[in-house]
């Protein structure tokens, strides 16, 4: 694993927890702000499905390279910025405006923004 300096907001990066044997993609949702601050540990992001899961929060992205994939708004998860991969292999992509105007409209719901 590399030194995570290089994450952006809207990035699709797998997310590979110590202890726990389950890497899974995450999307980056911490404002740009957060993300240049070096000191800041923790980080929010979305854990990215394979499929639509149904609720009403869920929103579809598309990730290049790999495809449709989905987040849930009301899953938000607090992530530690050192168990990112950002190796350019680890690094699935960075999901389109649109998208994550979509992304931030349904966060913006789910906390009555």
């Amino acid at each position: 694993m590399t030194q995570p300096s290089n994450i952006t907001y809207g990035g699709v990066y797998l997310y590979s927890p110590k202890g726990i044997n389950r890497e899974r993609a995450v999307l980056v949702v911490a404002a740009r702000g957060i993300l240049a601050h070096p000191g800041r540990r923790w980080i929010p992001a979305l854990e990215v499905k394979p499929h639509d899961d149904g609720d009403l929060l869920t929103v579809a992205i598309d990730v290049p390279g790999v495809g449709r994939r989905y987040v849930n708004a009301g899953n938000i998860q607090r992530i530690l910025r050192d168990w990112l991969v950002t190796d350019s292999d680890a690094h699935l992509g960075t999901v389109a405006v649109d998208d994550m105007e979509a992304v931030r409209d349904m966060l913006a719901a789910v906390f009555d923004l």
